[in-house]
């Protein structure tokens, strides 16, 4: 199923309704067909990755959040 609670729609990929199966093939089909969105879409989804999990900036949060 999809997870809206990590992919930004139409931004870092493409959510699919739930249980329909052409929607899935449907999305699969439009990256297959779309150079230029399958590759802007990777690289917002690895930019999205870096600024959510990486390890620096969630030190830096948690440090914000505590000495504040």
């Amino acid at each position: 199923s999809s997870m809206p609670e990590v992919v930004m729609d139409k931004k870092t990929g493409l959510l699919a309704a739930y249980r329909s199966i052409q929607d899935f093939a449907d999305k699969i089909a439009l990256l297959c067909n779309d150079d230029a969105l399958r590759l802007q879409m990777g690289e917002d989804g690895y930019k999205s990755a870096i600024e959510r999990f990486d390890l620096q900036a969630q030190i830096k949060k948690f440090e914000a959040l505590i000495l504040a």
